[in-house]
């Protein structure tokens, strides 16, 4: 039983072309790897960065929505209230036309009365 092998892994040995194979592989899928993350690290900045200027453009958008709707709604009020003036002018004017038909009728109806009583003073 002295001639007994040991498969202890101390006693293996490897040629150095096993061994620099090995170290080749293991650097080779290292070094892919590492390629691989940095490569899809570099898309997910570029997809982060895409997400935050789509975020920025549209809230530009809804900042220019809001400013539009605003703007439109001070012409409205603008728009407003130069139609209640004019028609306030508008109101004036009519009521002073109206006021100096008045005053016309009454001038009208004077005149007539005075006319009467001249033609029948000379009659």
């Amino acid at each position: 039983m002295a001639d007994r092998r040991t498969n202890s892994v101390l006693n293996l040995s490897f040629p150095l072309q096993v061994v620099i194979l090995i170290g080749g592989m293991v650097a080779s899928s290292v070094a892919t790897r590492f390629t691989t993350q940095s490569g899809n690290d570099k898309v997910q900045n570029d997809i982060r960065s895409d997400i935050r200027n789509i975020g920025t453009q549209l809230q530009g958008a809804r900042d220019v929505a809001d400013v539009q709707s605003k703007l439109q709604e001070e012409r409205l009020n603008a728009l407003r209230a130069s139609i209640d003036s004019q028609a306030s002018t508008m109101k004036a004017a009519i009521e002073a036309v109206s006021k100096k038909q008045e005053y016309q009728a009454i001038q009208i109806q004077e005149l007539s009365e005075k006319f009467s009583t001249f033609s029948s003073g000379r009659k």
